[in-house]
């Protein structure tokens, strides 16, 4: 009977000779990924998904608590395991609220600043580019997020400002 180990992979199981004899991360060139990869690429995606305030700023995404709670999951779900030897059918699947990651009311706005941005005033000579900064902390979390405007509304911006100045 084929049975099937399910552990994280070793460095021993990573490595691979391909046709030459070099040796070759298997995970680089599109091996199995373990469902903590998965889930960290989920919050890559969700993370792009976040949307901006009402100053063109992009709201911050609290990772670390997301990547906790799934910590937590893992860990009943291991517990399950040892003490069952299987999984019930009423364990609960994780179904996490992406929402409550980026919703400003989870975090506190330590500071705002608009700050010179050197690298865009160099770039467009007779402008003063500033780029608005707003850092925000996740209630509970010692994280602090720091989320800036984009660079062609800061040009914008200091282009208004210089129609406004002559």
């Amino acid at each position: 009977m084929d049975t099937q180990v399910i552990r994280k992979p070793n460095q021993k199981d990573r490595e691979y000779t391909d046709e030459e004899g070099q040796k070759v991360d298997k995970w680089l060139v599109g091996g199995q990924k373990d469902d903590r990869e998965l889930f960290i690429e989920e919050i890559g995606r969700q993370r792009l998904k976040v949307g901006k305030d009402k100053d063109g700023i992009k709201l911050p995404f609290a990772d670390k608590p997301a990547i906790d709670e799934y910590d937590d999951y893992l860990k009943e779900k291991e517990k399950t395991l040892k003490r069952m030897g299987y999984l019930p059918e009423e364990f609960k699947k994780l179904e996490l609220d992406w929402k409550k990651y980026s919703d400003l009311k989870n975090f506190d706005l330590i500071s705002e600043e608009d700050a010179p941005d050197t690298n865009l005033s160099n770039k467009n000579p007779g402008l003063q580019v500033n780029i608005k900064t707003k850092r925000y902390q996740y209630k509970g979390y010692q994280n602090i997020y720091i989320c800036q405007e984009d660079g062609p509304s800061a040009i914008v911006r200091a282009r208004k400002a210089l129609k406004l100045l002559e």
